[in-house]
């Protein structure tokens, strides 16, 4: 995609504080900020970089202090970065902070070389609906979004993205401000627009392992390309950021990057251990009930489950004969999307989604 960007970087500002580092970049001839925050050890070569994005009439200190996501990108080891709008005020329909965004990954690649593959879009409230305009707009730039309490307020209209976005949604049910009763037709629009089952795998309460927990998490996947759709609904909540003191089950920024860090751009396919098998699949494969259930039309003999990246996560073998059916335990802690390979009479591999 091609942006009218109109850089002009003429000045890059970075003035360290006790909080962080309060940093500035011209774009088009206006001066921009942001308030980034880089871990004081262990930053790999080549970090993800995560944009936290405001709300109407607050700002990046006030995001920043909000979600948290400081105190996961220490304990994660990635690059965090809370930009400031103009007027404290997004632009949801042109293209002035789309510019501003791309720009600022620039000036990170730049300075701290980071993975282009691997830059996250997230926010809260009008942040929120920013995140999906730069999915919209920007999709070959963010790998995948994490919008809190906002979304698309007039639909998904002109939004027609290069590429299926992953997409970790979080909403309060009792959200009358960025209403959840109006959200509900524009997911099941960016559900369908991403290529996604019209039906939801759905955990209630979210985590499974917690039962006081007031979030359900509808899971939509997999979808075009091996992409997935989140929505994670939080009863009692209004409009508001869960965070471990308010004790609704889930806190918000953590589960973004637990997200987050399953996708990247160009991550779409079978990973390279299983690449060249491409036979004609003879076997169906679903999760439920904490375990991976596989029926086959012929005789299995073994299987072998991966995650995204390739590594062998679970692997079986019948002790005598082969069999048709079978349901292997998994952990709950290892959702997302994963790949099976089912030897017997010949090879053939499916996907799996684990919410």
């Amino acid at each position: 995609m091609r942006y009218l960007m109109f850089l002009s970087v003429i000045s890059l500002v970075f003035i360290g504080t006790a909080f962080g580092q309060n940093g500035s970049i011209q774009v088009g001839g206006v001066k921009r900020s942001f308030i980034l925050h880089v871990p004081t050890s262990g930053l790999p070569d080549n970090p993800s970089f995560v944009i936290s994005l405001h709300g109407l009439n607050n700002n990046a200190s006030i995001q920043r202090s909000w979600s948290g996501f400081d105190n996961v990108a220490d304990k994660e080891k990635f690059i965090v970065v809370y930009p400031e709008a103009i007027n404290m005020s997004w632009d949801l329909s042109g293209t002035t902070d789309v510019n501003f965004i791309a720009a600022l990954i620039d000036t990170m690649y730049a300075r701290y070389h980071i993975d282009r593959k691997r830059v996250y879009a997230t926010g809260m409230s009008m942040g929120g609906m920013f995140s999906y305009t730069l999915a919209c707009k920007a999709a070959d730039k963010i790998a995948a979004i994490g919008p809190g309490a906002g979304y698309l307020m007039g639909g998904l209209g002109n939004c027609s993205p290069s590429r299926p976005v992953p997409t970790f949604h979080v909403h309060g049910e009792a959200d009358t401000f960025v209403s959840y009763k109006n959200l509900l037709p524009i997911f099941s629009a960016w559900v369908k627009l991403n290529g996604c089952p019209d039906s939801p795998v759905v955990t209630k309460p979210y985590p499974a392992d917690n039962p006081n927990s007031k979030a359900t998490k509808k899971y939509y996947g997999p979808c075009r390309d091996n992409s997935e759709v989140i929505l994670v609904s939080v009863a009692g909540m209004a409009h508001d950021y869960a965070t471990a003191s308010k004790n609704f089950g889930i806190i918000e920024s953590e589960e973004f990057w637990a997200f987050f860090k399953t996708h990247s751009l160009g991550s779409v396919g079978i990973p390279n251990p299983v690449m060249s098998v491409r036979p004609e699949r003879h076997f169906s494969a679903g999760y439920h009930a904490g375990k991976i259930r596989i029926q086959s039309a012929r005789e299995m003999r073994s299987v072998r489950i991966f995650d995204i990246q390739g590594k062998t996560i679970l692997s079986w073998k019948a002790d005598a004969g082969s069999i048709r059916s079978i349901d292997l335990p998994v952990s709950r802690s290892a959702g997302g999307i994963y790949l099976l390979r089912v030897s017997g009479e010949s090879e053939s591999v499916c996907r799996v989604a684990i919410p």
